[in-house]
């Protein structure tokens, strides 16, 4: 994915423990790497870049999604290696759930729980 220019999705790990290669599929978080490329045909596949919008393609001038501006705004972006994937997991988990409980939060997430936990915390109005 990374060579057709979606730097989003991460390296994760053979075990697929780290969830930082979660992308989408059909809406359902998943680890990419415990998927082969045909068995993805006829489905839909999100990276992090499909959250944002751009708003000129000769300027590549990106607007970010609410969810983003909001990991943004809480310091729920951490290292920055997973946040990706962990904006993904949330996205899936509020298209799911809108108001998602502390421990529909916990359960929900891919990866470090840190971000999600900070998020809900300090802006549960986004999560």
């Amino acid at each position: 994915m990374r060579l057709l220019g979606f730097h989003g999705v991460k390296f994760g790990d053979e075990q697929e423990l780290s969830g930082s290669d979660t992308v989408l599929l059909d809406g359902h978080p998943v680890n990419a790497g415990s998927f082969l490329a045909a068995q993805t045909e006829g489905h839909n596949i999100a990276t992090i870049e499909a959250l944002g919008n751009i708003l000129t393609r000769a300027e590549e001038d990106w607007r970010l999604a609410p969810l983003q501006l909001a990991f943004i705004a809480t310091g729920a972006i951490q290292c920055g290696y997973c946040t990706p994937a962990q904006i993904l997991a949330a996205k899936a988990l509020l298209d799911k759930n809108p108001s998602p409980t502390e421990s529909e939060v916990r359960q929900g997430h891919f990866g470090c729980s840190l971000s999600l936990y900070r998020l809900h915390k300090t802006c549960p109005g986004h999560l």
